[in-house]
This record gives C-alpha cells, structure tokens and sequence, in this order.
C-alpha cells in the first residue's frame, strides 16, 4: 500500500530547538541553528526509514482561526516563541524546499485541520496515511488507515498509534478524544473544559457514556453530587471545548495528492543552504 506522510512543522521545530536547549549549535555568526539541524536530520530520517510515496509539511497559517471568532480566549495564554527558535522559521521553509517537501500554509488555517483534511484525502484514495506530531489532538483522526507517529522523549524514534494505541493510552478510542478533551479541556489550547474535571474523571465518564451527547442525556444517573452539579453548571463550556477540540478534515487546501509526491532533492539548493547556515551534517546526510 502506498503512503503518505505529513509532518506537524512547528511540533518538529519546538524539538529540535528543545533538544538543544542546554547546549544551542551556532554557527560562526553566532545564529541558532539547533532547530534547523534537528528538524533537517528528523525529515530526512522519517523519509529515509518512512519511505513516503506522498509528503507534506503542514504550517500553522498566519492570522486567526475560526476557533478565534468562536473563543477569542483560544491559545491566548501561550508564552511567545522564544526569539531564537522564531528567527529559524523561515530558513526551515527553505530548508523544506531544498529537500522537495510541499510546505501547506495558508492564512487562518491551522496545521492540525491541515493535516486532519489530508489524512482524510489520502485514506479516501487508497493510501497509508501517517501523522508525525506530538499533538494529541490529532489521535481523533486515526483510524484504519490513519495512524499516528509520535516522537518519543528522547532520540528519534517514533511510536505508531493505531486505533488499539490509542486505546491503550487513553482509555478511550479515537472517535472519544475529542469528548474527553471536551470534558478535561486542554491547557496547552487554553480549552476550558469543565472547571475540576480531569483526565482520570472524564475518560471515566466517556466509559460509562460512550459520547459527550449521551452523557448529557444521563446526566441524572451521575452517583456524585458535586460531579453532577459541575458537568451541569458547565455544559455550555463542554460543548464549547468539543468544537475547539474538533478538527475540521474539510478544508479547499487548493492542490492535488500528486503534488505531494515525493520527489528527488535539490543538491544544490541544499549544498547552498548547509554553507549558509553551517549545516554541512545535513548535506551529508542527505546523500546517505
């Protein structure tokens, strides 16, 4: 079965640059280059060991989002990017194009919804899709031929979440993630969630429910008070944190699968790019 791989590009660049924190790499301008080595050696190794047929790289797009006009509040509390990580966004672009990997970006759109559509495509017309990101919010996406790969805490190795990983970890399948993200909110999202509600309660909940819906509809049969008062005094929020959690796989990306497929390197472009940046590691690796 032929495959298609799409990479989360920001949760890629916040490991690399993360990876090293304690130790940054500067070239001799004494520009960061950590997250532009880490990123360049991760899409390189998931294409080498991979061996995608089509690729991706999904960007966050500039501007707000529909959840913005819905939540004004959403990722309002996220600290900025640190400077010397924003500072490196734009030569991964060009390091993405330097290594042929379509970059999909487009103003008020997410990546999550980015790749949620691609996923979804690629599924529809026979492939093996696989979504390279730490985001938990895209386990709602997988499925028969949907999975996960993601990053483990330390080296570059990845994991595959399927449907049964999935449930492994959570306690719940794929089609409750966002129902429990509903219920628990999601901090990193600034979805609010119900107030005391944490993951342990509500993967609970949505084993005894099975869906946001029908916990509602049984809100009665909840044995403890306090937890009953709360889901109640909170349903608008709950309701609201599920359409923030909800991914939309229905977006007009304005291209075809087939330009997303694999194609040969730019030696040059790249040879350039590693002399620029001082990366020359990255030249040599893509020759392995």
């Amino acid at each position: 079965m032929q495959r298609l791989i799409v990479l989360d590009a920001l949760s890629l660049a916040y490991r690399a640059h993360y990876a090293f924190i304690a130790h940054p790499r500067r070239n001799d301008r004494g520009e960061n280059t950590s997250a532009i080595f880490g990123f360049g050696h991760a899409v390189l190794r998931l294409r080498r060991d991979q061996r995608p047929d089509l690729w991706a790289l999904a960007w966050d797009g500039p501007g707000p989002t529909f959840r913005h006009e819905m939540y004004p509040d959403y990722k309002a509390h996220r600290p900025p990017m640190p400077a010397d990580l924003a500072a490196q966004l734009s030569p991964l672009k060009d390091l993405a194009r330097c290594l042929a990997l379509p970059v999909i970006e487009q103003p008020g759109m997410e990546a999550d919804d980015a790749m949620a559509t691609l996923a979804r495509l690629g599924a529809e017309a026979g492939y093996e899709a696989a979504l390279v990101t730490s985001d938990k919010d895209l386990l709602q996406c997988v499925n028969e031929r949907v999975s996960v790969l993601a990053p483990q805490a330390r080296g570059g190795e990845y994991v595959r979440m399927d449907a049964d990983a999935v449930r492994a970890k959570w306690g719940v399948g794929p089609e409750g993630m966002r129902d429990v993200l509903a219920l628990m909110g999601d901090a990193s999202d600034n979805i609010p969630g119900v107030p005391g509600v944490g993951e342990k309660t509500a993967v609970e909940l949505m084993k005894a429910h099975g869906s946001l819906d029908a916990l509602y509809e049984r809100l009665a049969d909840i044995r403890q008070p306090a937890l009953r008062r709360r889901l109640e005094a909170h349903r608008a929020s709950a309701c609201l944190s599920r359409e923030l959690a909800t991914l939309r796989d229905d977006l007009a990306l304005g291209l075809t699968l087939d330009a997303l497929r694999v194609a040969p390197m730019n030696p040059e472009a790249l040879a350039a790019f590693a002399r620029r940046w001082q990366v020359g590691e990255l030249e040599r690796a893509s020759v392995v």
